[in-house]
């Protein structure tokens, strides 16, 4: 039987806002993971648009024609490629086995829905937990 070294943590941000974070027990001078699609890493990657991003040329989809088009995230991770793809204008729906992952995700997205009410307007994203073939 393996010990699961990772726990779920209450995390106090820059901001003041409280937030899910993800860190390793084994390293107490970690800083936990966390989701935050309103980081200043994200605002930058989204400035301008996001037709850019590697993983929204992948679709090959014109920004016209995104409208109602759903995409699955069958390996959600820590959710950047699901929150590029729906501020592109896609409607996404990630998936997420791990459950401590899957509430950093919950959070995250709860947060940003939160903290960025007019620009999360129109952002169709949704994160569901379990297998994706389930």
């Amino acid at each position: 039987m393996t010990v699961d070294p990772f726990d779920l943590v209450d995390v106090r941000l820059k901001n003041g806002d409280s937030a899910k974070g993800l860190r390793d027990l084994r390293d107490i001078l970690q800083h936990p993971v966390i989701v935050d699609f309103a980081s200043p890493k994200m605002k930058f990657r989204c400035r301008g648009g996001v037709d850019g991003e590697s993983i929204v040329k992948a679709l090959g989809v014109q920004r016209k024609n995104r409208t109602g088009v759903l995409v699955y995230d069958f390996t959600a991770g820590l959710g950047t490629d699901a929150f590029l793809l729906a501020a592109a204008g896609f409607s996404v729906v990630g998936f997420e086995r791990d459950p401590k992952i899957f509430a950093l995700l919950e959070d995250g997205l709860r947060r940003f829905r939160l903290d960025a009410i007019e620009s999360s307007q129109g952002l169709d994203l949704k994160f569901l937990p379990g297998e994706a073939k389930d």
